[in-house]
């Protein structure tokens, strides 16, 4: 099952401050944007293509997991090989992983 209304509104709820960390005036060169795919949230940060301005590319920021069995999320960031892989420990919440690429105290997610 995707997720329910109610969990959407949870994850625009969090994840909209990240999206929004770009100024207004600088969004025709980069956006922090998020997409919902089954039990996936992909953070994703998109530039418009140097040679081409129409078209946008994308850069996996980080991607959170739900096992709706366990009942929890796990984070993923983006190896410079395009392979996600796990970062840090599982959590019930999607708030504390959310903290953690807000924060970003190791530089895995932000440069």
């Amino acid at each position: 099952m995707a997720f329910s209304e109610s969990e959407r509104k949870e994850i625009d709820d969090l994840l909209r401050p990240l999206c929004e960390r770009v100024p207004e005036r600088l969004r025709d060169k980069l956006r922090v944007e998020y997409e919902i795919e089954e039990h996936t949230v992909t953070l994703n940060e998109r530039r418009p293509v140097h040679f081409d301005p129409t078209r946008w590319t994308t850069l996996g920021i980080a991607r959170f997991r739900y096992a709706r069995t366990k009942d929890e999320w796990q984070l993923y960031w983006q190896r410079a090989s395009g392979k996600w892989q796990v970062y840090g420990s599982p959590s019930s919440d999607l708030a504390p992983l959310v903290a953690l690429v807000r924060d970003d105290e190791n530089g895995a997610f932000w440069g």
